[in-house]
């Protein structure tokens, strides 16, 4: 709830019937009169942009000062008490124009009236109630033209002052909570992309509050299409801590000096219910709101909202406690009388408003103190009072209610599918309504790319084996891989390898590059982004004459070792190769395959394997290769004499 008190310039005229003509701006009184002629006082503000739009008006009250005359000049005129009308002005008017005779156009339909002897010049007069005037125009119900002020009763006058401020318009209201969404912030043509849907993924708003009038609630909903998905709310009870089983009972309250406490469902400053005090007949008598178990060392501070008749005196402190009762440290204290804010309806013997407590600073010993709020009167009238929003902080300041602040709403992650775009919004509640719904904001479940692809076992017999990390997505039907020769279109090679994170492709071909890409896909069947992984199967280095082909035409015969070089020869490899140009020199290397490793490479001809020819134009080239094996100690007679053949893998101009 906020107050603002209205004292920028208000607009004032005087107008008379016994000058008719005059302009509202002639005199320096403005005369209401009902006497020797009638005179009226008109006020209006035409600035109200300090209060909400959508506020919920709770009180406005309107008063003047009254003009201090010289010797010459009257402020009061006849004996006895005057009764004054505030009619609410229906039609616009300026105070350098407007006169008796073009007078505004005004109603005294639930006009407040007040009565007073206005005696006193230079004085503030009491207020007129104009609450109903006000919610009407902040609504748009009404047209903000102001007040007309009009001697109901015969027998005097009185002049109100006519220049500066001299009239004053007090406005107490609640407004209506604020709410934002923050995440995601996407529109609907490019909604915000939410990764893998993984645990933990929230949405959250912001909301606020005018004054200091707390949330009550925050409404999220989520939609796909038109259709609602989801709805969550989350309320706020400014009972909260160690007093939120006032809602439903008063456990966990103790006594102070003989006082009882009962929960009240009669008034509350904000939730359902608040806590009611009945002191004992003695000074120091009232309640304490308990924090168990704090942490030692931490400096706490505590707050609470009191309200009790009026002229009552209060005293709060913040204490620390151990398992026995002994008061360890003591903070501040905060001693105050309750006052009567005149709000309408209160009598002079009850203070229906709520007044602000807070104290600080005090520090936990041990684990098994207690932090406590003691709340006691001061004298021993024993007036009833209550507590409510009792709220105790480790902090060193004292926070303020919950007003403002973000929220989070984690989201039934089996509600959502990955690839469909989804709305969301929401809106915010106070004691003034709400806030209505924030603008709808897009976001998107989808896939991550699949991590860490590597390929190993890469071999001049175009096999690998492609390997990538476990998608942390949810609901995963598996993977699927792609390959394409680079350049090209990309086709699909496999699909839905579930729970697998590996690949062996033994069908590409020798000789060419490739790109592998590879996704996640869910069970909905949406498919993730595309990793990449470009494999070579051959030395780019190398200069390709076309397609080679090897035949082993006999069993290669390994000739016996000669043991000045401890080397062995291979004889009997048969090469066909058809150049289709002139004669050159090539270098050939070649792989051995053994019988009991097929697959295992074991080693290559030296450089110094030289297959040699000339002038074989557009013939088919036949020959033998002779050449050495590296000295290695796993080339072993016995291993070599299970060899099967040779593997031609690079061909390179020779010199």
């Amino acid at each position: 709830m906020a107050t603002v008190r209205l004292l920028n310039n208000p607009i004032t005229a005087g107008i008379a019937s016994w000058n008719p003509t005059d302009p509202g701006d002639s005199y320096a009184n403005a005369w209401v009169e009902n006497w020797n002629g009638d005179g009226h006082a008109l006020v209006k503000f035409d600035d109200l942009s300090e209060i909400p739009a959508a506020a919920t008006i709770q009180q406005a009250r309107l008063r003047w000062v009254m003009y201090d005359a010289d010797d010459t000049q009257y402020e009061r005129s006849g004996t006895g008490t005057l009764t004054i009308r505030a009619n609410r002005i229906t039609a616009n008017w300026q105070r350098s124009s407007v006169t008796w005779n073009t007078k505004p156009t005004n109603t005294s339909v639930d006009a407040p009236s007040l009565s007073d002897t206005f005696n006193a010049p230079g004085a503030w007069t009491d207020w007129w109630d104009v609450t109903t005037h006000v919610a009407g125009i902040v609504a748009g119900t009404y047209s903000n033209y102001g007040w007309l002020m009009e001697m109901t009763n015969y027998g005097g006058g009185v002049a109100f002052d006519n220049y500066g401020y001299v009239a004053e318009l007090e406005v107490t209201y609640v407004a209506p909570a604020v709410a934002t969404t923050d995440s995601p912030s996407g529109n609907e043509d490019n909604p915000e992309e939410i990764t893998d849907k993984v645990s933990g993924f929230d949405l959250k708003a912001s909301f606020e509050s005018e004054g200091n009038e707390p949330i009550s609630q925050i409404t999220a909903q989520i939609y796909v299409g038109g259709n609602q998905a989801w709805e969550y709310a989350k309320t706020y009870n400014e009972l909260t801590g160690n007093q939120q089983s006032v809602e439903t009972d008063i456990t966990g309250f103790t006594l102070v000096s003989g006082a009882t406490i009962a929960r009240d469902i009669s008034r509350a400053w904000h939730g359902s219910a608040s806590l009611k005090v009945t002191p004992a007949a003695s000074a120091g008598s009232g309640a304490r709101i308990p924090l168990a178990a704090p942490e030692i060392g931490q400096e706490y501070s505590g707050r609470t909202m009191v309200s009790g008749p009026f002229g009552t005196t209060l005293e709060m402190q913040l204490q620390a406690v151990d398992s026995g009762g002994n008061v360890l440290s003591a903070g501040s204290v905060q001693r105050e009388i309750l006052g009567n804010t005149s709000l309408t309806g209160c009598s002079q013997t009850e203070a229906n408003s709520w007044t602000e407590f807070e104290v600080e600073d005090v520090t936990a010993v041990a684990s098994t103190d207690e932090i406590q709020i003691e709340v006691t009167t001061t004298d021993s009238s024993a007036p009833i009072f209550y507590l409510d929003g009792n709220i105790i902080n480790p902090d060193t300041e004292v926070a303020p209610w919950i007003s403002q602040g973000q929220v989070a709403f984690p989201v039934p992650l089996n509600t959502l599918e990955y690839g469909k775009t989804y709305s969301w919004r929401v809106s915010a509640e106070n004691s003034a309504g709400s806030s209505g719904w924030s603008p709808l904001t897009y976001f998107m479940c989808v896939l991550s790319a699949v991590a860490g692809l590597t390929a190993e076992g890469v071999t001049t017999e175009a096999l690998v084996r492609l390997l990538w990390d476990a998608h942390p997505g949810e609901n995963l039907a598996g993977y699927r891989v792609y390959r394409a020769k680079t350049g090209e279109a990309v086709t699909l090679h496999s699909i839905d390898l579930a729970g697998a994170e590996n690949f062996e492709d033994d069908a590409a071909q020798n000789g060419v590059n490739y790109d592998y890409q590879v996704t996640a896909v869910s069970a909905d069947g949406y498919e993730g982004p595309k990793s990449s992984l470009a494999i070579s199967f051959v030395d780019i280095t190398a200069t390709w004459l076309g397609n080679l082909a090897v035949a082993v035409k006999e069993p290669p015969q390994l000739t016996r070792p000669r043991l000045s070089s401890n080397r062995l020869a291979l004889d009997g490899s048969i090469v066909t190769q058809d150049f289709g140009f002139g004669s050159r020199e090539m270098v050939l290397q070649l792989q051995y395959l053994t019988k009991d490793e097929k697959d295992t490479i074991y080693a290559a001809l030296e450089p110094e394997a030289v297959l040699s020819y000339r002038d074989f134009l557009g013939e088919v080239f036949r020959g033998r290769i002779n050449g050495p094996i590296s000295e290695q100690p796993y080339f072993t007679p016995q291993r070599m004499a299970g060899l099967l053949g040779v593997r031609l893998i690079e061909v390179t101009p020779g010199d």
